[in-house]
């Protein structure tokens, strides 16, 4: 953007988007934000200014909440004793099996039946109706394997043409660059 103001608005939604993330204290989107951020830097012609820039708009956030975000954090050494991510790979471990069961056309889409057949291989009753928290394993589990090959090759194939579409816009409208890369993720 060329205008001034639009771009301190880009930087206070920026500042505002990293701040949402940090707080929330999720460790998969602090890995989304890590992986974002290096591809930003490696795309950027001007890395140390992006790095400083991350670094002054996450810097006051996490202060604000280091204490509580460093204990989060430190579950990543013991992913077995924390109730969260130990739940997380229960229900991995199940819905890979019940993938496994009925592999063609899933359980059926939903989560009525994941959780009234998750017992069968959780062993416990699902109570609060958790699903599965992982979108791969979910598509599988409730659709099958090959709607899950849809959706990777959906996914790929975007990746991909997006990434054509801009080395084809940077010869053409250099200026339009932002937009395919942005929506690739790349």
């Amino acid at each position: 953007v060329e205008k001034r103001w639009m771009k301190m608005v880009a930087y206070l939604f920026l500042f505002t988007n990293v701040a949402t993330i940090v707080m929330t204290h999720s460790r998969g989107a602090l890995l989304a934000l890590a992986v974002l951020s290096l591809v930003l830097v490696v795309h950027s012609r001007h890395k140390l200014t992006v790095i400083a820039a991350m670094v002054v708009l996450a810097a006051p956030t996490v202060y604000l909440v280091y204490d509580s975000l460093g204990d989060r954090l430190a579950t990543f050494e013991n992913l077995e004793a924390d109730g969260s991510a130990s739940s997380r790979l229960r229900y991995w471990k199940a819905a890979t099996s019940m993938a496994m069961d009925y592999p063609v056309l899933g359980v059926g889409f939903g989560t009525y039946n994941w959780v009234s057949l998750s017992p069968n291989y959780l062993g416990v009753v699902n109570e609060r109706q958790h699903v599965i928290h992982n979108n791969f394993l979910q598509m599988a589990t409730d659709s099958g394997v090959f709607a899950l090959l849809i959706l990777l090759w959906q996914i790929w194939f975007s990746i991909f043409w997006l990434g054509r579409s801009a080395k084809k816009i940077k010869k053409t409208h250099p200026e339009l660059l932002p937009y395919p890369r942005a929506m690739g993720g790349a």
